[in-house]
């Protein structure tokens, strides 16, 4: 993804080489996955953008996406393609979004700059662009 999508939200963010993955969350468990994780610090808020994009077997990516349609919510806005599937996660501190695509992918994305799958548009469309088509 170009750095150009990130600071098309604010210039203020950057790459943030430092970020660590921890807990039972998405992002760690696309770490797991042998998974790319990005993240962006915004120097003058302290707020973050993380992004986590993840290729697994067929069955890894049905048991993930079956946990996350458990405890998150549907959500057409973040699909893409009428292939890939959306949703949000529920009872979160930051909002995550999490899109599972036809070509089996997994892309995760979350940060308090995203108040509804609308606003984090831009990006996922860029990474989805980006993706392999299979």
């Amino acid at each position: 993804m170009a750095d150009s999508t990130i600071a098309s939200i604010s210039p203020d963010f950057t790459a943030d080489a430092g970020a660590e993955v921890s807990g039972d969350n998405s992002f760690a468990t696309i770490a797991k996955l042998d998974g790319k994780i990005c993240s962006w610090l915004n120097a003058s808020s302290g707020s973050s953008i993380s992004v986590g994009v993840a290729n697994p077997s067929s069955a890894d990516l049905a048991t993930y996406e079956a946990k996350i349609k458990g405890t998150g919510t549907l959500d057409a806005a973040l699909s893409g393609t009428a292939g890939n599937r959306g949703y949000v996660e529920n009872g979160t501190e930051v909002p995550v979004f999490d899109v599972f695509t036809e070509t089996g992918y997994w892309v995760s994305i979350s940060s308090v700059v995203f108040d509804s799958p609308i606003s984090a548009d831009s990006i996922l469309s860029n990474i989805l662009q980006t993706l392999p088509s299979g």
